[in-house]
């Protein structure tokens, strides 16, 4: 996440959108809590497996609802910022 993070700040945004999108209100607590979240999680590489029969889907809210795909989208109110297409590209993504 720092890497893609970092690389977007030099390359992609300008400074003042790098600033509203890397950083947190107040003390980012926030932030602090969800980067130690993330160190919890590896992606452990699956070299030379079947992958015929894969099932991406996950359950959420104690199982309540099933998603095909393991992601979710949160709401932003900078996607316009971000790409022209704003909302409406997140939602055609996120389909």
């Amino acid at each position: 996440i720092h890497q893609l993070e970092n690389w977007a700040t030099k390359h992609v945004l300008a400074p003042s959108l790098a600033a509203f999108v890397n950083y947190g209100a107040e003390d980012e607590e926030s932030i602090a809590s969800n980067q130690r979240g993330f160190t919890r999680y590896y992606l452990r590489p699956r070299i030379l497996r079947d992958v015929s029969s894969i099932d991406t889907s996950t359950t959420i809210l104690q199982g309540s609802i099933k998603l095909s795909s393991p992601v979710c989208v949160a709401p932003f109110a900078g996607c316009r910022a971000l790409h022209p297409d704003g909302e409406n590209a997140v939602a055609s993504a996120a389909a």
